[in-house]
């Protein structure tokens, strides 16, 4: 209606709600790789270590631990966030995960960044390429490669 609303005391009231997008965007990728991968066991899990009230949330549990992934709800900056990699990585060692990554979006086509190895455990980053020269289809089937890579990859 070209009406803007700003945060100050005025005459007239109103009311607002926030529309939580990350988990609508979480369960929109799981549900790709979970269609675009039918042969793997994929779920978002939750365990508890012990009786600590501590949990540990990956958003994409692949066959029952063997490897985790978390999505990040942000674009990628080229860099690693130590937050999101140490939380990644706090899921491998509950699940005793073989494998980790962490998927965000991207506008670039390509991604310098590198593995990062806690002892046996290699981290990767996995992305959603997000920009306007990019289909959605086309953005699906490279993370779809990039998922497929990094579970059979070798040198991981």
């Amino acid at each position: 209606m070209g009406v803007g609303r700003f945060l100050q005391e005025g005459s007239f009231v109103a009311k607002a709600f926030l529309v939580r997008t990350p988990p609508m965007v979480e369960d929109g990728l799981r549900n790709v790789l979970k269609h675009s991968l039918p042969e793997l066991s994929i779920k978002k899990a939750r365990k508890y270590l012990g009786d600590s009230g501590v949990s540990v949330n990956p958003d994409l549990l692949i066959h029952e631990g063997s490897a985790v992934a978390d999505i990040k709800y942000k674009r990628n900056d080229g860099q690693w966030n130590r937050s999101d990699l140490y939380e990644i990585v706090a899921s491998a060692s509950a699940y005793a995960a073989k494998r980790a990554a962490l998927v965000d979006f991207n506008v670039k086509r390509e991604d310098s960044r590198p593995t990062v190895w806690f002892q046996q455990l290699a981290v990767a980053h996995l992305t959603w390429l997000a920009n306007d020269g990019i289909s959605p289809q086309l953005a699906e089937s490279i993370l779809v490669d990039q998922v497929r890579t990094w579970l059979t990859s070798t040198n991981q």
